[in-house]
């Protein structure tokens, strides 16, 4: 049920991320020209090439298709004379979009409760022993 997400959505318009946070050395910024057509899944393809890059924008800057790869996006700045799409680039599994329910009774319930456990634990300096451990639960009928 796990599963690392396709890149999502942020936000349209004229929102980028911070500039102090495009990629360094050049990375960051790229134009189309005459010899190279930039497309969203260039973008895209771009930032999955690239291990830091977290978010992408693509669309038109003064009227010419352009990319921005960002490492991080703490907030966002609009900026005049943009108009696009700022997408996230998931790197790890997870269970955003796929059955919630199915999800929490087969992962993250069992976490939560670990995290209790081993909390517990250091709070009476004991050892984790699989006995404080929250067992792996079956599969949920389909």
């Amino acid at each position: 049920n796990a599963f690392v997400p396709r890149p999502f959505l942020i936000v349209t318009g004229q929102f980028v991320c911070p500039s102090r946070q495009l990629l360094p050395d050049g990375k960051g910024l790229h134009f189309e020209t005459e010899t190279e057509v930039l497309e969203q899944h260039d973008c895209e393809a771009r930032c999955q090439e690239e291990q830091d890059c977290a978010f992408f924008w693509h669309g038109l800057q003064h009227g010419t298709s352009a990319c921005r790869l960002f490492s991080a996006c703490d907030t966002l700045v609009r900026e005049v004379n943009l108009e696009g799409e700022l997408k996230s680039m998931p790197r790890s599994k997870s269970c955003r979009i796929a059955d919630p329910e199915r999800c929490w009774a087969t992962s993250l319930r069992r976490s939560f409760l670990n995290e209790k456990s081993l909390a517990k634990a250091a709070a009476q300096k004991l050892e984790p022993t699989p006995a404080l451990m929250i067992p792996k639960p079956d599969d949920p009928p389909s």
